[in-house]
């Protein structure tokens, strides 16, 4: 089980506009707030330019982009839950940064999983299906989960994490880069098509679906069990 609280730029000048008073009746998310803000105005540009100059995506620097605000409180629990705290995938967008306070956080990296680190400051950077799309497979989406982080105990103690994560607009292009020796691997989509497609899957994961939703994510889970195989067959082009 977990608690999540999702925030960004567009929610937060909404929820200010309704109740100016909030930063007084909750003053707790007064820091975690300015931290997220921080991070979106010092540190951010320059990871999506560097993004930009490793991929050959130059758009991923002087595109406006969208940022979400993540905050994950992971209860303990027993050692022998066998279900993971986040189940194996691949986010959405351009790219993440992930700061959690304790271990559990793992990536497969050449088919094996690895752990992450965690704790002491330090932050895990991964890259989303935006990235992957743009850069014609050149920088991968990062598979990865979250796991128990001690099973030599009974109970596995809580984790909490902070979440940033990038996206392009809803109407930007990810259509491919392609360098001169490359084919175009993925069809021409936008960032809300892909996000249209990889939703129903984030959201049958989370257990947040609709039953009209539910109804078909069941007729379909045979044929596309994973977010990875629905953006495969409608995205990735076969010849």
């Amino acid at each position: 089980m977990k608690r999540v609280l999702d925030l960004s730029p567009h929610r937060l000048a909404a929820i200010m506009k309704h109740d100016p008073e909030l930063p007084e009746q909750v003053p707790e998310l007064n820091k975690p707030l300015e931290w997220f803000q921080q991070i979106e105005h010092d540190l951010m540009p320059r990871l999506l330019q560097s993004l930009a100059d490793i991929s050959s995506c130059k758009e991923i620097a002087t595109e406006e982009a969208l940022c979400c605000y993540r905050m994950v409180d992971y209860y303990e629990r027993p050692a022998c839950t066998l279900a993971p705290r986040c189940g194996e995938h691949r986010d959405f967008g351009t790219m993440t940064l992930v700061f959690g306070d304790g271990p559990g956080l793992e990536a497969e990296i050449d088919g094996k999983w690895h752990k992450l680190p965690s704790g002491d400051g330090s932050a895990v950077l991964l890259f989303g299906w935006c990235t992957q799309i743009r850069s014609n497979d050149r920088v991968k989406a990062a598979l990865h989960r979250v796991r128990n982080s001690d099973k030599d105990k009974a109970i596995v103690p809580a984790r909490t994490a902070a979440v940033f994560f990038v996206a392009p607009q809803q109407e930007a292009s990810l259509e491919p880069q392609v360098l001169p020796d490359e084919t175009p691997k993925y069809c021409y989509k936008t960032a809300g098509d892909l996000k249209g497609i990889m939703a129903r899957k984030w959201r049958w994961r989370e257990g947040t679906l609709s039953s009209a939703d539910a109804a078909r994510e069941a007729a379909e889970i045979e044929q596309f069990p994973t977010q990875d195989s629905i953006v495969n067959h409608l995205v990735r082009k076969t010849s």
